[in-house]
Parts: C-alpha cells; structure tokens; sequence
C-alpha cells in the first residue's frame, strides 16, 4: 500500500469497516492496531466489533516502520482521523 505519513496528508480510511460498530470517544485501541511485521514494514488490523482478540489484517504498509512515524486512520465517516502509532 502506498503510504506517506501525515505529513504527505495520507489516511487510512477504515469507516466502511468500523463505522457500524466504533462511536466517537471509543478506544481506538480496541478497533484498530498497527505492529512492526517484517523489519520495516507495518502490519493494520481491525477488530470489527472493538473486542475480544479477533483482528484482521487489513493493509501492509510496506518500509514505514520507524519509530517516529504514526499512522492516521478515520474510523467513522463523520469523524476526524485518529493517530496510531505502530509498536
């Protein structure tokens, strides 16, 4: 996938996965993680429904791994994007 950061104004737009289930001032945290996977390539998952341990790897974002990068992600259509940073 093809991702510059924030400062390149990139999004991950996950509200057509999330939006049914994931309500402004949830935990993000519940919804959705990125981990490093790979040496320098970052790994997002979903967890649809924002519990248990079911997560779905929905993108790789290939050589962003660096610990200064965050991610920007919209959970919800009408919401602003929320910032993750990859672990």
């Amino acid at each position: 996938m093809d991702y510059n950061g924030e400062t390149a104004g990139d999004v991950l737009d996950l509200s057509a996965l999330l939006d049914a289930n994931y309500d402004v001032g949830d935990n993000v945290a519940d919804f959705v993680r990125a981990t490093q996977s790979g040496g320098s390539d970052v790994l997002v998952e979903v967890n649809l429904d924002g519990t248990g341990s079911d997560w779905e790897e929905v993108a790789i974002l290939q050589g962003y791994y660096d610990t200064n990068n965050d991610i920007l992600v919209r959970l919800e259509q009408s919401a602003a994007a929320q910032t993750i940073h990859p672990v």
